[in-house]
């Protein structure tokens, strides 16, 4: 037979006619079935199945729903393991099966199910952030911490919000930084870790960790240690501070150009100030602008510029920093200052207080006033018999004479402090 006949050409014709409609049948039913797919009802998952049954993500939305909404494990598990058969490299569909089969209580199966998500899709992180956590919650703390550990390489930046797992979980700071922490080879996470031991537990002796984190030698910013380092200050572990910020400058990671015997940290200001620890933090106030200077205007190399650009009568602290002093210790501060057209009869000087009695030593230089060309103004003071730290800051207080209100320009270079041996008081 030809397509030259007649009839020929009809049956050609049929032929592609039925091909075409079950092909249209065919896409008909898959469209169906897809928009079926999409409801929260069983019987029209159901209905789906029947028009495309070898769909993994339907079985696995009615396994889901047999799951939550009619707490039948028996189904909810036959529908998500089929959903694994069809599409066994969707490793969500792994995790579906391991939360049902856990619901179940058949701990062999989510173990298995859980294990062939992480290796479908080992560089997911939310599935070994599951696995870590089923590993805790059946009980096994080793493997968990393995788990906990390969999380945060995948994800360092969820410490945060893993760490009260972690806490809750094993409650031994000391263990998860041995087995979690530590094995990640990463400073900035270690820090991070250091900072939340501290916060959460602030009894908690870290030193140990501290001494490991300093004898790697991995570089890191200081920047990083900043945030435990005034967590030590603020819990009153005053010399745990101290000896942690000596370790910072010991291995370079906080630079000061200073002399090594000028006690002040960055008194000529050539590092911008890392606000925190043991240099100076410089503070945002209304009307008042306080920030780094360099040229001619500090006519050496540079200096801190504090400018009052709106006239007002406050108190105000432009910067301060926290320093290491010895009781009965009497010290020489000097500084060199310079003003322009400050106004008022109360203007920004240095000041030295007690940081945790401040009744107990209050002293500061002559305040700038006026248009003054650079000078060095010196202080003399005494600690008392239980002064280890204080806060050095520049200061204008309130004014309670006519013109009351300040404005102008302040500016502060070769800060420096020695203590005076001669004059130590014997404790």
């Amino acid at each position: 037979m030809t397509l030259h006949s007649p009839f020929s050409r009809i049956v050609f014709l049929l032929l592609v006619l039925a091909s075409g409609l079950s092909l249209v049948s065919q896409a008909a039913r898959i469209v169906i079935a897809k928009e079926l797919a999409r409801s929260n009802n069983i019987s029209d998952l159901m209905w789906a199945l029947r028009l495309d049954a070898n769909n993994g993500a339907i079985h696995d939305r009615l396994g889901l729903l047999y799951e939550w909404n009619l707490n039948d494990s028996s189904s909810a598990i036959q529908h998500l393991s089929r959903a694994t058969d069809f599409n066994p490299y969707q490793a969500a569909y792994w995790v579906d099966l391991s939360n049902g089969c856990e619901l179940a209580g058949d701990l062999d199966c989510a173990v298995h199910a859980l294990a062939s998500a992480v290796r479908r899709a080992p560089q997911r992180p939310e599935f070994e952030w599951n696995k870590a956590n089923f590993d805790l919650r059946i009980g096994n703390s080793d493997q968990a911490l393995k788990d906990f550990a390969r999380y945060l390489q995948l994800d360092p930046v969820s410490l945060p919000a893993s760490f009260a797992v972690l806490d809750r979980g094993f409650n031994d700071p000391l263990l998860v930084w041995q087995r979690v922490i530590h094995t990640l080879d990463d400073p900035k996470s270690e820090l991070t870790y250091l900072y939340l031991v501290k916060t959460y537990h602030p009894k908690f002796p870290t030193d140990t960790m501290w001494k490991q984190l300093i004898a790697e030698r991995h570089p890191f910013p200081a920047a990083a240690a900043i945030p435990y380092l005034d967590r030590l200050l603020q819990t009153g572990n005053y010399m745990e501070a101290e000896k942690s910020w000596s370790d910072l400058k010991a291995v370079g990671a906080a630079q000061d150009s200073s002399r090594a015997d000028n006690m002040v940290f960055n008194g000529d200001f050539h590092q911008t100030p890392l606000n925190g620890g043991f240099d100076w933090r410089l503070q945002e106030q209304p009307f008042l602008n306080v920030q780094l200077a360099a040229g001619s205007v500090c006519e050496k190399s540079h200096c801190l510029h504090v400018s009052f650009p709106v006239p007002a009568n406050s108190d105000y602290e432009a910067a301060y920093q926290i320093v290491p002093v010895r009781p009965n210790q009497t010290y020489i501060l000097s500084a060199d200052m310079r003003s322009q057209e400050i106004t008022s009869d109360s203007g920004p000087r240095l000041r030295v207080v007690d940081l945790e009695c401040q009744t107990c030593l209050d002293a500061a230089t002559t305040s700038a006033i006026g248009t003054t060309a650079w000078h060095k103004e010196e202080l003399i003071f005494l600690t008392g018999p239980a002064t280890h730290l204080i806060r050095l800051s520049i200061w204008r207080p309130r004014s309670r004479v006519f013109p009351m209100e300040i404005s102008g320009d302040f500016w502060l270079r070769a800060v420096t402090m020695h203590a005076e041996e001669s004059a130590r008081i014997a404790s």
